[in-house]
């Protein structure tokens, strides 16, 4: 698996790279008005069930992860560093507006003790974040890897029951609230994110379908070794 981990984040590289301010701010502002839009009772759980799953992380993981990322990130500086563009701030701060008066203040500040560190370590300007070489982004990739793994299995499960596209009520909803014509349009507007060549963009989708080859083969062996444990 980290193989294949190593493998999409070096081929992201140069897509990353190429990412397009022009384009990626007033997409994001699209899909963040389309999910603001859906019935506030199902966003409000999904938020706060995904909230759970992150705060769900054991503390000795989450400090091997600050870690990471603190030393990663320590020599690069804004006004040197290899910018790219964050996602529209506006939209951001709609979702933190609406998680503050939708969500349980408990778990937001539980969420925002937990994953401060990591985030108060990233090098931006406020409209954009400084792009680490690829050696560390090999290894915050595989840091990052590790604390999916540790998510709880509760809590994930909870989550899954919100986004699942067989039965998830938020995938429901979206597709009520979000037009077919809108949906296609992002998917177009999508392409045109980033300045990366064609081959670069296909070299990165390819080894994107391995990383969920080999998580959901993980998957199936994972089921099956619980399918005997249980008989």
């Amino acid at each position: 698996m980290n193989d294949v981990i190593i493998d999409v984040t070096e081929k992201s590289f140069p897509v990353l790279k190429a990412l397009r301010a022009d384009q990626l701010v007033p997409f994001t502002e699209r899909v963040g008005d389309l999910v603001l839009s859906l019935p506030r009772a199902e966003l409000s759980m999904t938020i706060a069930t995904g909230v759970d799953m992150f705060n769900s992380v054991p503390d000795e993981k989450m400090g091997a992860f600050n870690a990471v990322v603190k030393e990663e990130f320590a020599n690069l500086k804004t006004d040197s560093c290899t910018l790219i563009p964050l996602p529209s701030a506006t939209t951001a701060n709609a979702f933190v507006t609406f998680a503050s008066t939708n969500v349980d203040s408990a778990k937001l500040s539980d969420f925002r003790s937990k994953w401060g560190p990591a985030l108060g370590s990233l090098p931006t300007t406020g409209s954009a974040i400084c792009l680490p070489p690829v050696e560390s982004l090999d290894r915050l990739a595989l840091a990052q890897a590790e604390i999916g793994r540790s998510f709880g299995r509760v809590e994930s499960r909870q989550l899954s029951k919100y986004i699942n596209p067989k039965d998830g009520l938020l995938t429901q909803s979206a597709a009520l609230a979000i037009p077919v014509p809108d949906a296609l349009s992002l998917l177009a507007d999508a392409k045109r994110l980033t300045a990366a060549t064609g081959p670069e963009k296909t070299a990165f989708r390819f080894a994107g379908m391995k990383v969920e080859s080999v998580v959901k083969r993980d998957a199936t062996l994972e089921t099956l070794a619980a399918t005997r444990r249980a008989k």
